[in-house]
């Protein structure tokens, strides 16, 4: 609508710029001509005809000035047309600028969201890590506090485990090692037969003590292992005499 009434304008203003022309051309030969038969009129006309021409004459420059008016008016509207014409190409051209910087802009935007973007979803990675390790942390948390729960009890328990154990060991006389028959056991049983007792009757005599002393008895001292062990001490006493005979000096008898 601006567009159609600013053409509009235009065009009227031109059309009445070329009618101005054209009669300024005809007003300067109409004025010689008037200043010529003026004179011939006014002779032919009575009083009345010369009141109605001073009239039509007076009303002609009413015409003239009106039209004058009307040319300065255009002129006006010519030079506002073109201050308007100029403004809008002013604002255009800022328009066009505004959009180009808001376009610039709107990339840069884009850009600096997209980097955004990365950083949250590196954020977002790193709080599901965390999150996780905090679960890890928690479950091991709570792993730790059973086993302090339970480390009392089970200290506990092995502290009376190894009583009993240490109990058990010190309340029991065991014949072997390993397999293997004890040293003590082999001394003991040759300290009674110097006592006199028979190889037969040291297993039965130390199982009866030791029953009596409330001391249990792991095994058996047989009739052939008590003889053995005495056998075994009559040779290891020869091999010690011999021993100290050959690193002795000398000997008295």
């Amino acid at each position: 609508m601006v567009r159609r009434s600013v053409k509009h304008r235009a065009a009227r203003v031109a059309g009445t710029a070329a009618v101005a022309k054209r009669w300024k051309e005809n007003r300067v030969s109409e004025e010689v001509d008037e200043e010529n038969s003026d004179g011939e009129i006014l002779k032919d006309l009575d009083g009345l005809g010369q009141m109605k021409f001073e009239m039509m004459k007076e009303r002609a420059e009413m015409y003239e000035k009106s039209f004058r008016n009307e040319v300065k008016k255009t002129k006006r509207t010519k030079h506002s047309l073109q201050k308007t014409k100029e403004k809008l190409e002013i604002k255009r051209a800022e328009k066009k600028e505004q959009q180009r910087a808001s376009a610039k802009h709107d990339c840069n935007t884009e850009k600096e969201i997209g980097k955004l973007r990365k950083k949250l979803e590196v954020l977002d990675n790193r709080i599901s890590v965390f999150c996780a390790d905090k679960e890890n942390l928690a479950s091991n948390i709570h792993c730790l506090d059973k086993r302090v729960t339970r480390a009392g009890a089970q200290q506990e328990k092995a502290v009376l485990k190894a009583v009993e154990k240490e109990k058990k060991n010190r309340n029991t006389f065991h014949v072997k090692e390993k397999g293997i028959v004890a040293d003590s056991v082999q001394d003991l049983a040759r300290d009674l037969v110097a006592l006199g007792l028979k190889p037969g009757i040291v297993g039965p005599a130390v199982t009866r003590i030791l029953s009596a002393a409330e001391v249990e008895v792991d095994g058996v001292i047989s009739c052939t292992m008590a003889r053995c062990a005495v056998v075994e001490g009559g040779v290891a006493a020869d091999l010690q005499i011999t021993e100290a005979m050959k690193t002795s000096d000398g000997s008295t008898l």
